[in-house]
């Protein structure tokens, strides 16, 4: 049965009337198987907006039932919106309407205005010689367990242009991509506490130089967990680093307190402060893990525009999330693209299938304005260089593979045109994942202080803030010489792989070894991207303004085609 709501949010004095929302009832469902500097753009972006607002389900229907309308007004044309209904609520057995009195906090995700002329703008700052390159836009030039979900699509008025709406189901919970070792490989171990890599490990085998230590950089992770300040603080003082200033931003109702994911969390920031130790600050955004969640604490991020590179482990199966969420999430991210802020995601620790059955990506790492970061298997010499590496594959999903493969939900962007062969099997229509890599085995991992120990940590999740920590570096030597920051950087990091700068910018492998169906070869591939960064050579290929043109095709970044 269809229902109306009337949402007022006090924003200060203002009061914004947001119109009456219909939509069909929520229902109660059970598995069915029990087991930056601005520039003058000539008109104003509107970014998308997100509203949050808690709404009652009363008895009289999900929300505020609406004034009588009178017989003079003219009835009130409404849209249907589209990709709300989570493909696991369609299997799932209905149990009917959820107790009419519970409160659902819900996103309002808005029409992102001027979508064209954006896409536009944004091939204009990331190509070289643009009159507009690299002077990026401001926040302010944006305008087994019984689940709920809405029944059927919903409704809104047309003039209010909502995009989506998030918060009407609880399907999606997002996953780390964190591995904890099982054994140290004697023969491949680093020199801490039960044989992890420690920064100067790191900083030893990937060739990045002593030098560059991120001065100056505020770097951010998102989070859906808390964590120990002390942990990090003993893991600091162990391998002798400055102690990074660390700002903790808590969104819709996150505690801070660390729980059971605490080690994912600890870890993004110890990375990061492995590679970047004079960074100025590392932001830790910790949200709820839901879908509004989720995007509330991505579009603070954005709307702050305070860290300039930005890390992500958390995820899931693209065909988890819906459409309308893929969607809102992405327009966050074309934002944070925007403003020259660079993101990094883990791709994953399921190999090729994330969903741990069938040939499929992780989200966020599959979106196109964001960075994807695979695992390898990292070897190192007798005297701690790099060796060899090789893609991580422990031989099953469920053990641990490094994600990678073909989304279902976006086409290819331009900047992968040309990348597919006949040995990589990449797909020549889909955004192809992930677009680089860096050791993320457990049993090759890194030493972690957590919970008040010392353990050995692998998974893609230590890839992606290796990764966000290392742009820090550019972004570093980017400052010192008057320069943005590099902010959206898959289109260099493809070119620089197209050219024959390609073997002194980054590790290739290229040793056949699979994700699990993927194989590693020459150049790119859906196993491992373009491969590790050789850090010197990458590091100062990015911190110049030298690599030629990237072309502006018209399919930038790709598109949704998931229906």
């Amino acid at each position: 049965m269809t229902k109306r709501q009337k949402t007022f949010l006090e924003l200060g004095s203002l009061i914004l009337f947001m119109g009456a929302l219909i939509f069909s009832g929520c229902a109660k469902s059970a598995p069915s198987d029990p087991s930056t500097s601005g520039t003058d753009v000539g008109c104003r972006i509107q970014a998308p907006a997100t509203i949050t607002t808690k709404t009652a389900l009363a008895a009289k229907g999900p929300f505020l039932d609406e004034p009588p309308a009178t017989p003079s007004k003219p009835r009130r044309r409404m849209r249907k919106l589209h990709g709300h209904l989570p493909g696991a609520a369609r299997k799932a057995a209905d149990l009917g309407k959820m107790d009419e009195t519970r409160e659902l906090p819900i996103t309002v995700a808005l029409d992102l205005n001027n979508s064209d002329e954006l896409a536009q703008k944004l091939r204009e700052m990331y190509r070289p010689g643009s009159p507009t390159f690299h002077k990026f836009l401001k926040p302010e030039e944006f305008g087994g367990k019984t689940s709920f979900a809405p029944a059927f699509e919903l409704q809104t008025p047309e003039e209010l242009s909502i995009h989506s709406i998030h918060g009407l189901h609880d399907f999606t919970k997002r996953r780390t991509h964190l591995r904890p070792a099982a054994q140290v490989d004697p023969s491949r171990a680093g020199s801490g506490v039960g044989g992890g890599f420690t920064p100067a490990d790191v900083r030893l085998a990937y060739n990045v130089p002593v030098t560059a230590v991120g001065a100056g950089q505020t770097l951010a992770v998102f989070e859906l967990d808390g964590y120990t300040a002390s942990d990090v603080d003993a893991y600091e003082s162990a391998f002798g680093l400055p102690a990074v200033p660390l700002q903790n931003i808590l969104i819709d109702g996150a505690t801070g307190a660390a729980g059971s994911d605490a080690g994912e969390v600890t870890l993004d920031i110890e990375l990061m402060a492995a590679i970047a130790p004079s960074a100025q600050k590392i932001l830790v955004y910790e949200s709820i893990n839901t879908d509004q969640g989720v995007l509330d604490g991505y579009a603070r991020i954005a709307s702050d525009n305070i860290a300039q590179t930005v890390s992500t482990s958390w995820g899931s199966s693209e065909e988890e999330s819906t459409p309308a969420f893929l969607e809102s999430e992405n327009a966050i991210f074309l934002q944070m693209a925007a403003q020259g802020q660079t993101v990094y995601a883990a791709a994953g620790d399921a190999g090729a299938y994330d969903d741990g059955s069938t040939l499929s990506v992780d989200d966020p790492a599959s979106q196109p304005y964001v960075v994807a970061v695979g695992g390898t298997r990292l070897t190192t010499n007798a005297t701690g260089h790099y060796g060899h590496e090789t893609s991580w594959n422990t031989g099953s999903s469920a053990t641990g593979a490094g994600g990678g493969g073909i989304s279902a939900a976006w086409s290819i962007p331009s900047w992968q045109s040309g990348i597919a062969t006949a040995t990589n099997t990449a797909s020549t229509t889909m955004r192809n994942v992930p677009d680089v890599a860096l050791n993320a085995d457990a049993n090759t991992g890194y030493a972690i202080y957590v919970n008040g120990g010392w353990h050995t940590y692998g998974g893609t999740s230590c890839a992606a803030p290796l990764w966000a920590a290392f742009t820090a570096l550019v972004n570093e030597q980017r400052d010192a010489k008057g320069l943005a920051p590099i902010g959206y950087v898959n289109p260099l990091l493809y070119q620089i792989g197209q050219s024959k700068q390609y073997a002194a910018n980054f590790f290739d492998i290229a040793d056949k070894s699979t994700n699990l169906y993927y194989p590693a070869v020459t150049g790119f591939d859906n196993a491992t991207g373009w491969g590790s960064f050789n850090g010197a050579g990458l590091l100062a290929t990015l911190a110049n303004d030298t690599v030629s043109e990237v072309e502006a095709h018209s399919n930038f970044v790709g598109t949704l085609v998931c229906p």
